[in-house]
């Protein structure tokens, strides 16, 4: 039986299960291996989901068995590491860490049944190592049993409609809330210590909310003070994690304060409440950090709005937590309140970014959110005077080098209440402009260059590459999301200019073609100016296996050489914030275009598809670039990779945006994205992807690629048929310069292939539908030519008596025999009735039964000559035709009944298919 066990059977899961257990000894489980061993075969044979199938829908009898074996010794196994998760039995830390960890996993993916009958004893289980001891507040034990819990809570919460689970998550979160807020507030605990407790607090705030509602008031002062935190880190993960449980906190269902008072939940009161009162603690925090730095009362709209006179203000967010943190009567220092206010505005940006504001309908105060923002980027830096009269004081250093980290929070709360706005935000288009405006124009760096890149021949040293970067997504963010009308009129003719520069010729203006940067010039200058010998220096032969040295570099650098212009990895830091702003720029050219590119004025749409192609271009040459180069390299980065995936993105927008007249940039996309699409394999996908959308732009009506869509070869199409008279032309004749047309188009639900049809049947098909067209025509000639006919008649009425009388004079003699009547000739290329066809000609006149008098045969002469030259001057003005003009041309996408009437010219389709060539000299 156990032979018959394979890693594909059912019986295997019984077999590893009832291993386990002998494999998991506390001495074992001190070992990581060993624990890990046991996870990696608890995921990979699904081994605690091993009771999910019944036993009674089995295949066989052998899978019942196995089923039911599976089952027992899963009940052993989740025993077994109950027992050694107890506190009070043996086994180290490190033991019991691995047992929770184990325990964790069964909970998170074993049968819903197992899960709900046992939520209650694991739970308990868990607690018993997540309570603090005398020795340690945070073991490791106890961090496993909490990441433990979590996994327990989050799916609890999605069971929420089983009785006895909401009672049952509720206790689990109420007795172990207490041990995870010691964690949280300890400031020398582990850092995995903490991570566990905020995966703990949002794993509760998400799925179990109405549980934390007796303990809100300590949980919102413990996720301030960790979020005010000095000690801990603001871009790490941990950082993180409390921003968001603090964005998070609102599920609760009402402010701490409220829900003291007995008011019902209400999570988009909570959340409109909170966010009020996170402003109100950035405004109490730059009050602080910008004394001097602005002019007084700055911002005081703003506060009045947020405590309104009248009524008790409401308290900021963590109530007396800076009273807490810096004493009774302390103060925090400039550096210390700008970096709280720092926080808070991220946390106001991740909570625009949660479900509540859109989903909850709660009233965002959008108009005070964009104040608070605007009053920290207006801050720069520069020393201010406070009062009239009173000299300006500078701001601290420490302030001064944590104003840009102000600057890009501030910008990305206006990205998420722009976002989170959509169009309800165009009211706030105009501000959102000039706040942009503003801000890249001061970016743009005081110091102006004398030679080098810019417009106009100077630009700018920018020092905040971070702000500019945050600036255009601020921009892009309302172009996306504003609509055409707010976008392409004061912030487009604002941000374009400014992006178009720095996506061409870079951050700092040194990208422009041809230009050298400044500290060339200073070189060039540095050598002409040097006392030399006189005497030319022999050079030494560069590469890295030659023999140049220290001296030779020297030489290159005073010379002039270009070495202070790289990018990439040669830049250093510096070409890395150059490609940032760089991809920054080309995201907001490609938001601008994708949005209002139809709307945007002449010169600004002008500026933005040369920036574009100008950016496509640098970024093509440089990503195809022989691998030996250093630009190779260089263009391997992830910073160059962003560039020139940006610019792929913008030059696509500027070729798909709609213009009045055929989009300039048509034919330099399509050779940049084949050639990227071959030379580029990093983004050999986005070019493939932009090529078929220019293919729909080139080629907007193309028939689909199917053999019977495709014409026929060169030779077939015009050498002609051949004394056999078969070929595409059949016995028509040669065909020289003649098209073939499509006919009835593809047959898509025909199963026999084109080759199975012989070319001459196609070439009759063509010639009944041509000849069905002229039936209608001839029919109306004939109708025609009897009214002349009867017309005749009625004139040589008057003069039969007389002929009469002359023939009744005569001798009689043998009637003549009756001529037969003349056969009209049949054009070529003129239709034919179908009868005729058939019969090879003309139908002859049915005999006449009596002799016909004189006056009928003359009659009947006469009619058959007229006929005769109608049918010769048609004749001859068919063949005029045929030699003037080429035959009418009716292709047909479907069954031919409605055929598409587009005429195909030689360059669209002239037999042959388009040769594609990928090689590129």
């Amino acid at each position: 039986m156990e032979a018959s066990a394979h890693v594909n059977s059912l019986a295997a899961r019984a077999r590893i299960l009832r291993a386990l257990p002998g494999q998991l000894t506390p001495a074992k489980l001190a070992d990581p291996a060993a624990s890990l061993a046991a996870i990696r075969a608890l995921d990979a044979f699904c081994l605690t989901a091993a009771d999910a199938i019944d036993a009674h829908d089995a295949a066989s009898r052998a899978d019942r068995d196995a089923i039911e074996d599976g089952s027992e010794a899963l009940d052993r196994f989740v025993a077994h590491v109950e027992r050694a998760c107890d506190p009070r039995g043996g086994g180290d830390l490190a033991s019991r860490a691995a047992a929770a960890t184990l325990l964790g996993r069964c909970a998170r993916d074993c049968a819903p049944r197992r899960f709900v009958t046992s939520l209650a004893r694991w739970g308990e289980r868990l607690q018993g190592l997540v309570k603090p001891d005398k020795t340690a507040d945070a073991t490791v034990a106890a961090v496993a049993a909490a990441r433990a819990m979590c996994e327990i809570l989050r799916r609890a919460g999605a069971m929420m409609d089983v009785p006895g689970v909401r009672k049952e998550a509720a206790v689990v979160v109420q007795r172990a809330l207490p041990a995870i807020l010691a964690w949280l507030d300890d400031n020398d605990s582990d850092p995995d210590a903490a991570a566990a407790a905020l995966d703990f607090i949002k794993a509760a705030l998400v799925g179990h909310p109405a549980a934390l509602r007796p303990k809100a008031d300590a949980l919102e002062r413990s996720l301030v003070r960790a979020a005010y935190s000095e000690g801990g880190v603001f871009d790490t993960a941990v950082h993180q994690s409390v921003i968001s449980c603090v964005a998070t906190f609102p599920r609760i269902g009402s402010a701490p304060t409220a829900n003291a008072g007995g008011a019902p939940a209400d999570s988009a009161r909570a959340w409109s409440s909170t966010c009020r009162r996170a402003l109100i603690a950035v405004h109490l925090n730059l009050d602080l950090a910008l004394e001097g730095a602005e002019p007084m009362n700055a911002g005081a709209s703003s506060k009045a709005k947020l405590e309104p006179a009248g009524e008790e203000p409401p308290p900021p967010i963590g109530f007396d937590v800076v009273t807490q943190i810096d004493g009774v009567n302390g103060r925090p220092s400039s550096p210390v309140a700008l970096r709280r206010a720092i926080a808070m505005l991220r946390v106001i940006a991740a909570m625009l970014r949660t479900a509540l504001p859109t989903a909850a309908a709660a009233p965002v105060p959008a108009e005070l959110i964009l104040a608070a923002a605007r009053r920290t980027l207006d801050c720069d830096g520069a020393g201010a005077s406070t009062a009239p009269g009173l000299p300006a004081i500078a701001l601290r250093v420490e302030t001064l080098a944590a104003l840009p980290d102000a600057h890009v929070a501030a910008a990305d709360v206006v990205v998420a209440l722009v976002e989170c706005g959509g169009v309800a935000m165009t009211a706030l288009a105009g501000p959102v402009a000039r706040l942009v405006d503003s801000c890249l124009r001061r970016g743009d760096g005081s110091g102006r260059r004398k030679e080098g890149g810019g417009v106009g021949g100077g630009g700018g040293w920018g020092t905040c590459a971070g702000v500019r970067v945050a600036m255009y997504a601020v921009a892009a963010a309302a172009a996306r999301r504003m609509g055409a009308g707010a976008v392409a009129g004061d912030l487009a003719a604002a941000v374009v200019p400014a992006a178009a520069r720095d996506a061409v010729l870079g951050w700092d203006g040194s990208g422009a073609p041809g230009a050298s940067s400044s500290a060339a010039a200073a070189a060039r200058r540095a050598s002409k100016t040097s006392t030399t010998d006189g005497k030319k220096r022999k050079k030494g032969k560069g590469g890295a296996w030659g023999t140049a040295g220290a001296a030779e570099m020297e030489e290159y650098i005073a010379s002039g050489g270009l070495i202070d212009r790289r990018g990439g990895v040669a830049g250093g830091g510096f070409a890395a914030a150059t490609a940032a702003v760089r991809a920054a720029a080309l995201d907001c050219l490609e938001a601008v275009l994708t949005s209002a590119g139809a709307a945007l004025k002449p010169s600004v749409r002008t500026l933005a598809d040369a920036a574009a192609a100008e950016a496509a271009s640098a970024a093509v040459a440089q990503a195809t670039a022989p691998p030996s180069s250093p630009a190779f390299l260089e263009a391997s980065t992830p910073a160059q990779l962003a560039v020139r995936a940006a610019a792929y993105d913008a030059l696509l927008a500027s070729v798909l945006a709609p213009r009045p007249f055929r989009p300039t940039n048509l034919a330099l996309a399509s050779a940049l994205f084949r050639r990227a699409r071959t030379f580029d394999p990093a983004l050999a996908r986005v070019a493939g992807r932009a090529m078929l959308c220019l293919e729909a732009v080139v080629h907007p009506a193309a028939p689909p690629l199917h053999p019977r869509a495709i014409a026929p070869p060169r030779e077939l199409l015009y050498g002609g048929g051949g004394d056999d008279g078969g070929g595409w032309d059949g016995d028509v004749g040669g065909g020289a310069g003649r098209e073939i047309a499509w006919g009835d188009g593809p047959s898509w639900g025909d199963e026999r292939g084109a080759d199975e049809e012989p070319p001459a049947k196609a070439r009759k098909v063509d010639r009944e539908d041509d000849e069905d067209d002229g039936e209608d025509e001839e029919m109306a000639e004939e109708m025609a030519e009897e009214e002349e006919e009867e017309e005749e008649a009625g004139e040589e009425e008057d003069e039969g008596a007389e002929e009469e009388e002359e023939r009744e004079e005569k001798p009689a003699a043998e009637p003549e025999p009756a001529a037969a009547p003349v056969a009209e000739p049949v054009s070529p290329t003129s239709p034919t009735r179908r009868s005729r066809r058939l019969s090879g000609g003309a139908a002859a006149e049915p005999p006449a039964l009596d002799p016909p008098p004189a006056a009928a045969k003359k009659k009947a002469t006469k009619a058959a000559a007229k006929r005769k030259n109608v049918a010769e001057s048609k004749v001859e003005v068919d063949t005029r035709k045929e030699e003037v003009a080429e035959p009418k041309v009716r292709p047909s996408l479907g069954s031919g009944k409605a055929a598409v009437q587009v005429q195909l010219s030689d360059s669209d389709s002239d037999g042959e298919l388009p040769e594609i060539v990928d090689d590129f000299e």
